[in-house]
């Protein structure tokens, strides 16, 4: 029996339906929107919704690889689900003054009380890049090393200040927001 589990940031409750139907174009891969990341089993895709007012907005859903079976049927029990904690700690990051995309929602689907997939929805920001991308093409997009690498331990210590330790600080976690004149801020 399948059974779902969600939970919607509140000004985002109303979208439940538009979302949960791309969830649904997600899994059957039809108008699937555009894949920002493939890494493995773990998808990232970009869409274009309307908000509650008509407006256009632009989301990121992430698919999260599905574990083996015996982690599988441990994960209830002992932790939460990816996208459940990755909702949480973009709330609490938030709350900390760390800008994290708008965290939307998360959608779990068990199987039998088993874990099955999991999503995160986020709302998507323009002009960003991950690090790893500044640090190959950094020189072309007028930034400057020195200013970067400033940035990047500025943000760090921010993290560790308020008690966020990330356990994968590779490049391709850290989000870089791009301003005019070639200034940066990471998130």
């Amino acid at each position: 029996m399948i059974s779902i589990e969600t939970n919607f940031s509140e000004p985002f409750t109303s979208l439940q339906p538009q979302i949960l139907k791309l969830i649904k174009q997600f899994q059957l891969e039809v108008d699937g929107g555009l894949t920002l990341h493939r890494k493995g089993k773990n998808v990232t895709k970009k869409f274009k919704i309307k908000d509650h007012l008509g407006k256009d907005l632009l989301v990121v859903v992430k698919k999260y690889n599905n574990p083996n079976l015996l982690k599988t049927a441990l994960k209830p029990s002992l932790r939460k689900s990816k996208a459940k904690n990755s909702m949480s700690k973009a709330k609490q990051l938030l709350n900390h003054g760390i800008l994290v995309p708008e965290p939307i929602a998360f959608i779990n689907f068990f199987n039998l009380k088993i874990l099955r997939e999991c999503y995160y929805i986020s709302r998507y920001w323009t002009n960003n890049v991950d690090l790893k991308s500044i640090l190959i093409k950094g020189c072309n997009q007028g930034i400057n090393s020195q200013v970067l690498f400033k940035q990047l331990s500025r943000f760090l210590y921010l993290q560790h200040n308020n008690g966020f330790y990330q356990k994968d600080n590779n490049p391709t976690n850290i989000l870089a927001r791009l301003g005019g004149g070639g200034s940066l801020n990471l998130l």
